[in-house]
């Protein structure tokens, strides 16, 4: 998997879990990291995250 589309994969599934399935943040950071073998802290994953939610308002006034 390309890097481009490992990014894009790990921001969908950040908003699955958080939004739809509503895990907890520890759960999320185990299972992105071992999916992806990527050493993410909970602290990144949960700025990513505010920026893409950040980017959905945004979009959303457009």
């Amino acid at each position: 998997m390309d890097e481009e589309k490992q990014i894009e994969e790990i921001n969908t599934r950040l908003l699955r879990y958080i939004d739809e399935y509503g895990w907890k943040w520890s759960l999320v950071k185990k299972l992105i990291n071992d999916y992806f073998g990527t050493d993410y802290s909970m602290k990144q994953l949960q700025t990513i995250y505010a920026r893409l939610k950040a980017k959905e308002r945004a979009e959303a006034r457009h």
